[in-house]
């Protein structure tokens, strides 16, 4: 597998960079060992914003030198677009809006308990959570890709892997990579 990856440094600039070993290739920056892009050598710290995964290197490398052409706003665009990294899926309940419930699209918790259809009383006992599978993850996770992305419930979409503040794209960066 090859990654292809974007670091936001300390400076607010972002680094694009292409590696079959993610994992080792962050530890190689934050310890500004030789290996390490000299680019990054320049800043006290990056965070990893944003990772794509590819079969071959060719095709790894072709993608990163297409992004490094982009310009810093398309960049961001990217970053802050839902990559379907699994994360929200693995590690939150999704509640339904009200229209959400209604709309019969989706599988919840307590849908066998047959709730009326007094939507107070469904949130109140968590009927409006999305069904999960027994490790806990959302039931329209397969394989680390959401099987509804295209019309996922809207508390998905608000999901803090989208947000641009900094403490949730730190937090996304810590749940992604833990280089210990």
């Amino acid at each position: 597998m090859y990654y292809v990856y974007i670091l936001r440094t300390s400076s607010n600039t972002l680094y694009v960079g292409q590696t079959n070993n993610l994992k080792k290739r962050m530890i190689e920056h934050k310890e500004k060992s030789r290996k390490s892009a000299k680019y990054l050598r320049m800043f006290s710290d990056f965070n990893l914003v944003y990772t794509e995964k590819f079969l071959t290197r060719g095709e790894a490398i072709k993608r990163e030198a297409e992004l490094k052409k982009w310009p810093k706003n398309k960049k961001e665009i990217l970053i802050r677009k839902c990559s379907q990294c699994g994360i929200c899926c693995r590690l939150f309940l999704i509640n339904l809006t009200q229209e959400e419930w209604r709309s019969g699209w989706y599988k919840t918790q307590l849908k066998e308990f047959g709730f009326d259809d007094d939507f107070d009383i469904v949130q109140k006992y968590g009927g409006n959570i999305l069904s999960q599978k027994k490790d806990g993850s959302c039931i329209y996770l397969n394989n680390n890709v959401c099987s509804i992305h295209k019309r996922r419930p809207q508390s998905c979409r608000d999901f803090f892997c989208a947000s641009t503040s900094k403490k949730f794209r730190g937090m996304i960066s810590m749940i992604t990579f833990s280089p210990h």
